[in-house]
């Protein structure tokens, strides 16, 4: 189980799901893991990155048999909702060299 407060946990907050400005990233009809107070679930393992939502992998899927599974597994204490769109932020500087 990875606790709320894990250092390598990200959150969106949910009134800013559709907010990013820019370049972004769009997911569709996916079923996110989320904290009830703090929003949607971004595991973030890059110490470089520590708190960014930037580089972070969204803990969600399209199917909510297995979101809910893995946030039953990793997260029992988030809640399973599905969002129809989410648009998160890109910077050009991750895919350059």
């Amino acid at each position: 189980m990875i606790a709320p407060d894990d250092d390598r946990l990200v959150y969106l907050p949910e009134d800013k799901v559709t907010s990013a400005n820019g370049m972004c990233q769009v997911l569709r009809d996916r079923w996110f893991s989320v904290h009830p107070e703090r929003g949607l679930l971004f595991w973030q393992a890059n110490k470089r990155r520590k708190g960014d939502l930037r580089g972070a992998s969204p803990q969600c899927n399209g199917s909510d048999a297995i979101a809910r599974k893995l946030a039953e597994q990793m997260y029992p204490w988030a809640e399973t909702r599905f969002y129809p769109l989410v648009l998160l932020p890109i910077h050009l500087n991750d895919y350059v060299n």
